[in-house]
């Protein structure tokens, strides 16, 4: 796993393409336990692009007032990520999922409960505002095993995961 110490040339910049409501106020730098699901099976900036970027720079459905769809999406639970590449048909199987934090050298997140939504989520989503040229992939290791894994931190929840 990679420390929290910036690189002489890395700076705590964000992307020139952020708006201006990019990221949100109450986003933080936090060391945060996460999972992310990987497109390319690999550890590698592919699989850690936010998807406006991988979408040529555009938002779905014009949503450029949304600051998620800046974001790379993580989950703080291995459930929640496990639910996500199953709905989604851009992963195919068998998935490989990655395990790290969101070190603050690498950005600014936002739980979902956190949001200002009007309600509580349930979601363990987790969006993570990179700063510019940053590799977060340095902080992840690939689940070889995900099932055992996911059986083993089911385990250590009590069941009640």
């Amino acid at each position: 796993m990679d420390t929290d110490k910036l690189t002489d040339t890395q700076t705590k910049k964000f992307p020139s393409y952020f708006p201006p409501h990019v990221p949100p106020e109450n986003a933080k730098e936090e060391n945060i336990r996460v999972y992310r699901a990987c497109k390319t099976r690999k550890l590698d900036k592919i699989s850690f692009t936010p998807s406006f970027e991988e979408n040529g720079h555009k938002c779905p459905n014009e949503d450029t007032g949304n600051p998620s769809v800046y974001s790379l999406s993580t989950y703080e639970s291995p459930k929640d990520v496990k639910r996500f590449v199953a709905m989604n048909s851009e992963y195919n199987k068998p998935f490989k999922i990655a395990v790290g934090n969101t070190l603050p050298k690498y950005g600014v997140v936002l739980r979902a409960k956190d949001k200002e939504l009007g309600r509580k989520s349930k979601s363990s989503h987790v969006d993570w505002w990179l700063y510019d040229g940053v590799e977060p992939y340095n902080a992840f290791s690939m689940i070889e095993n995900f099932t055992q894994h996911l059986n083993e931190w089911e385990q250590a929840k009590g069941g009640l995961a």
